[in-house]
């Protein structure tokens, strides 16, 4: 080979296109980082973003158990209470004592075929 440049070509020129060269390279490996930055950025964003949805989604589920507990718990006592009544033995007056044994002398008299 020969040490000889080629018309018009100067070793210069050489110099300055290996600059350019290297001056892309920087800017490239400069765009590059700067992506990264943003796409951390970004990340970091999308991630806080996610724990806001999830801090929020928490607190409505535990107002919904809540709320839901308290509901549980009132229809219970009212079932409960509903239930206390019908177990305990029904007070009836005179009046209702004469008219029940009518009611079962009726049934028992239309059973047997017996006239009352």
């Amino acid at each position: 080979m020969s040490d000889v440049m080629p018309p018009g070509r100067s070793g210069n020129s050489v110099d300055e296109a290996i600059d350019r060269v290297l001056s892309a390279e920087r800017e490239a490996r400069a765009a590059v980082e700067e992506c990264r930055r943003q796409g951390h950025r970004r990340l970091s964003q999308a991630r806080a973003t996610a724990r806001r949805i999830l801090e929020r989604g928490d607190v409505r589920i535990n107002g919904l158990h809540i709320r839901s507990e308290r509901t549980v718990a009132v229809t219970i006592a009212a079932l409960k209470a509903e239930t206390k009544g019908l177990s305990q033995e029904p007070a009836l007056d005179d009046v209702q004592l004469a008219r029940l044994a009518d009611v079962v002398g009726a049934l028992a008299a239309e059973i047997t075929g017996a006239s009352k």
